[in-house]
């Protein structure tokens, strides 16, 4: 059985903060976020660009392609994508009802989130997030409770929004939106790129670009968080290191991570803060990996909030901090590389580790799911003839969450 798909409506990542480059610190410089490998971070965003980009995949690729609009994809991906865009093609969905969702695999481009079986090799089941009036999934969670939880860039043509999905449902449970209007005569512009959620009840979103004009504009609310029982009431966090926020995690105690782009004095780039008492009226601020020449990708918590892990996809590794941080710390361990393909289209995004840590999943943008076992650093591709190139991010289920 099969499903065919189309395409509606376009990848708009507003202020994606040039995620194409690398969140974990090289071997050589470990304290600090990798070499740039995107040219354009701190590129200024022009909301006719946001506005054109909205009107097709196609329009967004060739801006995204341009430098326009940051990506998290590596340009020769999006070329590649934006050819088969062209061209007609589409996923053409296969189902095998035999087996179970063993992991979500996100992809942003055509609206899908992907329930594979544990080996990332069949379809069991697919979400079309369009139909519930989600643009552009991206980062995601599963819970503990098996929960699945998506960041949208846009909601029903809006602002973003952050969803949650029951185990089973191809129907949100909850949608926690970021209202465009602000008050009397003040708009709001927003695009969660990333989720996390505490033990306290408490959602959080990283927005890479969230802009306030009344009259004029600033910048406002690049973290968000929302008491999961009023998903219509965001609350800002103010991290004035940060203009973008990009990636997001919390530990067993509620501290809040976030990786993106920022300064500190004179120094600007990439960056990792840790955020204490995050829902309060006054968060903690700490500055754990300082300015850098480089770029974000993902961030995930793991082994019951003692591991923190920065995503590398230019070098297709994973850094592995203890927490709590000790300052001046480095990584204690490193893991990969992930596997890459004939034409070298390797790029792990973002993902998160099953039950009890033994397995790690990451969506790749080579349109494959890279799946390693820790403690033998053995990774390999899963997929199947549904998966596109440009999958995002991947969660197993269970989580370790």
């Amino acid at each position: 059985m099969y499903v065919r798909f189309t395409s509606q409506g376009a990848l708009v990542l507003l202020a994606a903060a040039l995620l194409a480059g690398c969140g974990a610190p090289s071997q050589a410089s470990p304290a600090g976020l990798g070499a740039a490998s995107n040219a354009y971070a701190f590129h200024p965003i022009r909301l006719a660009d946001i506005e054109k980009s909205r009107r097709s995949p196609i329009e967004t690729l060739k801006l995204e392609i341009a430098g326009r609009i940051p990506s998290p994809l590596p340009r020769e991906v999006l070329q590649r994508i934006l050819k088969q865009i062209e061209s007609g093609h589409r996923p053409r969905v296969h189902f095998d009802r035999t087996g179970k969702v063993g992991l979500w695999a996100i992809e942003g481009f055509n609206n899908l989130i992907f329930g594979q079986n544990a080996k990332g090799d069949k379809t069991v089941t697919v979400i079309n997030t369009l139909n519930n009036g989600c643009n552009e999934p991206f980062g995601s969670k599963v819970d503990h409770a098996e929960n699945l939880w998506t960041a949208c860039g846009s909601y029903d043509s809006g602002n973003g929004a952050i969803q949650e999905y029951e185990p089973g449902s191809n129907t949100p449970a909850a949608t926690f939106t970021e209202p465009e209007n602000c008050g009397s005569g003040c708009t709001r512009e927003a695009s969660p790129l990333d989720v996390a959620i505490d033990t306290n009840g408490h959602v959080f979103g990283a927005n890479p670009g969230s802009e306030i004009c009344n009259p004029s504009c600033e910048t406002s609310g690049l973290l968000v968080w929302w008491n999961s029982n009023d998903p219509n009431s965001p609350m800002g966090i103010n991290d004035p290191d940060l203009t973008n926020a990009d990636y997001i995690d919390v530990d067993r105690e509620g501290n809040l991570y976030v990786e993106g782009f920022g300064c500190i004095g004179s120094d600007c780039g990439a960056l990792l803060d840790e955020i204490g008492d995050a829902t309060s009226k006054s968060p903690a601020i700490t500055n754990l990996i300082p300015p850098s020449s480089g770029a974000t990708d993902g961030l995930y918590i793991s082994n019951d909030g003692k591991v923190l892990n920065l995503i590398d996809g230019s070098t297709r590794t994973i850094a592995q901090y203890a927490l709590p941080w000790i300052t001046g710390e480095s990584a204690f361990n490193t893991l990969g590389p992930t596997e890459n393909n004939y034409f070298n289209d390797g790029y792990p995004i973002d993902g998160g580790f099953g039950l009890k840590d033994k397995l790690m999943v990451i969506g790749d943008a080579g349109g494959w799911i890279d799946i390693g076992k820790v403690s033998k650093n053995r990774w390999s591709m899963g997929g199947n003839v549904n998966l596109y190139p440009g999958l995002v991010d991947a969660a197993y289920v269970p989580s370790d969450k």
